[in-house]
């Protein structure tokens, strides 16, 4: 096999590698800031513009459905430019954007800055896999995602409990020369977050470099620059175990999209917390076991596939599995120290998942196509982003009597993925199976 001359990734990679990835990580927390805080600050926001339940939901699309969409191009970008101007141009839109969502005044302003916002966010996830995929090899690449992933789960606690706490005063008086400027809660938890955009922002344009691209295959026709965008994804799309992948993916979205828009509010209607208590709550024991579960997820991965071509893609299956009832116990309980448990284990077995989420496509997807394999799976997922306003009318129209029912039945999703991962472990998983060892080993 001839190896395109980029380079090789070596043994280990880089020797900054955990470096340039405590940086991504800084950046896509606070992308995760930027995108989440509305699910944790909503009776407020409801107050304030007089929204209803369905609209609050519809807010979930406005942001997910262009970032969906972005991705069938802007994927392309970080596989075909420099990743590093493409991040700091995504952080950059998505600082102005929530700043002027701060001050929006209406339904429809706040909307067409998430619209916006999902636009501006969309690039930056599929550059980030790039440059990851770059800057560690395939033996401990798992690992290297799911240290990652703690971004993820520290943005979400950081918005649900400092949103919330923000958004739990009545106002705010921010003084401005000799007069003062009073702001709801909700409105300057959006300024604050957009403030600390600011200062990843700086640190990410004096910090980051961009690593040399590896792993490019000659005879596949993606070496160069020259590969046109059509036939990079048809690459990705003929390869049946990536859709396999994609679909048990957009049935996560769904479940995901679910709990971070409206499980901060379910405790709050329910169990009558207070919106910091109840962006705490849904958030601490979910992402606190949900770390513990990519590190474990991660180092498990990445060993078991030396031994099995099937392991990487096992381990996110036993977590997947281990969803199904924790999702109904969170319905149908109103016991904290029951829900508590439920929350952890749902965290964990999500953790074994999210740690191998990209790694099992960079298994069976070509290496130069990796950021639009990665951008396609947010394609995919675009019809999960309906779940926002589905839930949102069914609470509204009193459908369903609590939110709780919602979680509950989400259980049956999860009965699916695992059906299908098991299928795809089965039956496509030997036939598609992209050896990335082999490709390291040749000089």
């Amino acid at each position: 096999m001839n190896v395109a001359k980029s380079a090789s990734i070596g043994a280990h990679g880089p020797p900054d590698r955990w470096f340039v990835l405590s940086l991504l990580s800084v950046n896509y927390f606070t992308l995760l800031l930027h995108r989440m805080v509305l699910g944790f600050i909503q009776p407020p926001l409801i107050e304030d513009l007089q929204l209803t339940d369905t609209e609050v939901g519809w807010l979930q699309p406005a942001f997910l459905v262009p970032y969906a969409l972005s991705q069938i191009f802007v994927g392309f970008l970080g596989d075909r430019f420099r990743r590093r101007t493409v991040l700091l141009s995504s952080l950059s839109a998505s600082v102005l954007l929530l700043a002027a969502m701060s001050m929006a005044n209406s339904f429809s302003t706040l909307v067409l800055l998430r619209v916006l916002l999902g636009v501006g966010q969309s690039a930056s996830v599929p550059a980030i896999a790039s440059l990851m995929a770059d800057c560690f090899p395939p033996r401990n690449r798992s690992t290297a995602v799911a240290v990652y992933l703690f971004s993820y789960s520290t943005g979400l606690v950081a918005a649900g409990r400092l949103g919330g706490r923000i958004a739990d005063a009545p106002s705010w008086t921010i003084p401005v020369g000799d007069s003062t400027l009073e702001l709801a809660g909700w409105r300057m938890a959006l300024l604050i977050f957009s403030g600390i955009g600011l200062l990843s922002l700086l640190a990410l344009a004096l910090l980051l470099r961009e690593p040399q691209r590896t792993e490019r295959e000659e005879d596949a026709g993606q070496g160069g620059p020259a590969i046109s965008y059509l036939a990079t994804v048809v690459s990705v799309l003929r390869v049946r175990s990536y859709l396999a992948l994609a679909l048990v993916f957009v049935l996560s979205c769904i479940v995901a999209n679910t709990r971070d828009h409206w499980m901060a509010r379910y405790y709050h209607d329910t169990l009558e917390m207070s919106l910091e208590q109840a962006g705490w709550f849904s958030t601490i024991w979910i992402q606190s076991a949900n770390m513990v579960g990519m590190v474990i997820g991660g180092f498990w991965a990445d060993r078991w596939v030396r031994r099995w071509q099937g392991g990487r893609s096992a381990v996110p299956l036993i977590g997947l599995t281990v969803w199904v009832p924790t999702l109904y116990i969170i319905g149908t309980s109103r016991s904290v120290p029951v829900l508590t448990t439920a929350m952890i284990l749902f965290g964990f077995g999500g953790g074994l998942y999210l740690a191998n989420l990209w790694t099992t496509s960079f298994d069976v997807v070509p290496a130069a196509a990796r950021a639009t394999a990665t951008g396609l799976l947010n394609v995919f997922a675009t019809v999960a982003a309906l779940a926002g306003p589905f839930v949102g009318y069914l609470y509204e129209s009193e459908t369903v009597a609590n939110l709780g029912t919602v979680f509950a039945w989400l259980a049956v999703v999860a009965a699916a993925m695992v059906v299908v991962q098991g299928f795809y472990i089965k039956m496509l998983l030997p036939h598609d199976y992209r050896s990335m060892e082999r490709i390291e080993n040749v000089e």
